[in-house]
């Protein structure tokens, strides 16, 4: 197996990355890479770049990701970070998106359980939905992909107005 994306990219703040992004904080590493929050130089929009990480079969991941998330930067619902594109800076391969300012709900989650409060049902109830509604656009999208091949009619999708968001 071959790296497709390698996980030292040497990145740090103030760095301006692909002559189009100005690494403002680091926000993380994972397994899977490290986040970045950013500003565009254009237009100093704020947004997140994460870089990938993915060990496997020596392809190009840019080019295996470019289709799907393509079709994920047309999903546009509250409930989900906004995805506008992968692009790529010398060795490293990268997504650009939404940024939230928050923390995860995992992280959330174990906060919550560090202090001994709990969720209420109710509470429950609203983050699960909340989730469950961006993904629904994602399932949704999927299936109109899915007809559209068939030749069949797209599919239509109720909207909720919270703000929890899931990263399709």
């Amino acid at each position: 197996t071959g790296v497709l994306a390698h996980d030292d990219d040497g990145w740090e703040v103030g760095d301006v990355i692909s002559e189009q992004f100005l690494i403002e904080e680091i926000l993380g590493r994972t397994p899977a890479g490290r986040s970045f929050r950013v500003k565009t130089i254009k237009s100093e929009r704020e947004m997140a770049l994460k870089t990938l990480t993915i060990q496997g079969p020596d392809r190009d991941i840019y080019a295996a990701l470019r289709d799907p998330l393509k079709t994920a930067s047309q999903l546009k619902h509250k409930n989900l970070v906004q995805i506008f594109g992968l692009g790529r800076d010398g060795d490293t391969v990268f997504v650009v998106m939404e940024f939230v300012d928050g923390r995860s709900l995992t992280r959330h989650i174990a906060r919550r359980r560090d202090l001994g409060e709990t969720f209420s049902p109710k509470s429950v109830f609203n983050i699960v939905a909340n989730i469950c509604n961006g993904l629904a656009l994602v399932a949704a999208n999927e299936l109109d992909q899915a007809n559209k091949r068939d030749q069949t009619g797209p599919n239509e999708l109720h909207q909720a107005n919270k703000r929890t968001q899931a990263a399709a």
